[in-house]
């Protein structure tokens, strides 16, 4: 079950939490969750106060300061 990794990046947990409910969305279709993707969006909902448009003006922000 190795996937290959095709690209590298960086992204806020805001980012991780969006990417994973979709993910969730699509596999409740299916079936039920695994306890690891249960367990990983339990935490990035738990953890994300911020909307990832927002995470991500903030990220841009911190990046220009000296």
């Amino acid at each position: 079950m190795f996937k290959e990794v095709r690209s590298f990046e960086y992204i806020t947990i805001a980012e991780a939490r969006e990417i994973m409910e979709e993910i969730a969305k699509k596999r409740q279709e299916k079936a039920d969750l695994v306890f690891e993707t249960r367990r990983a969006l339990r935490h990035l909902r738990a953890f994300s106060k911020l909307k990832a448009e927002n995470a991500k003006k903030l990220v841009q922000e911190l990046l220009k300061l000296p």
